[in-house]
């Protein structure tokens, strides 16, 4: 939400921004199975089997826009339509991870879906 809404770390949202916020969008965990245990990535098998679900969860919902959390999930999301903007920024559990680039990649895909 914060990234949507151009606020940086350490600014909070109030709780009717989180809530607007999440009556436009959806959130959706590309694998469907849990891996053994954290900071280990899926199998090549998980990978391949999360796509054809989130095929139909796209062609349910018609979204305009993704947003990818994570790099190697960027790497694994099949292609869709080209009226879905996809932007893939880095995954906000990184330690490196900063705000500022995400907002800057966010508001140009979403400024890209609004020219579509």
């Amino acid at each position: 939400a914060k990234l949507a809404l151009g606020r940086a770390a350490g600014v909070w949202i109030t709780n009717e921004e989180r809530s607007a916020f999440w009556e436009q969008v959806a959130f959706y965990n590309f694998v469907q199975k849990f891996v053994p245990k954290a900071r280990h990535r899926p199998s090549p098998e998980m990978w391949d089997h999360a796509c054809e679900p989130f095929q139909k969860v796209i062609e349910t919902l018609k979204p305009h826009v993704i947003l990818v959390l994570g790099q190697e999930l960027a790497t694994h999301i099949p292609s869709v339509t080209s009226e879905i903007t996809l932007c893939s920024i880095q995954h906000p559990s990184y330690s490196g991870f900063q705000y500022e680039p995400g907002m800057t990649q966010l508001a140009s895909c979403l400024t890209a879906a609004k020219s579509a």
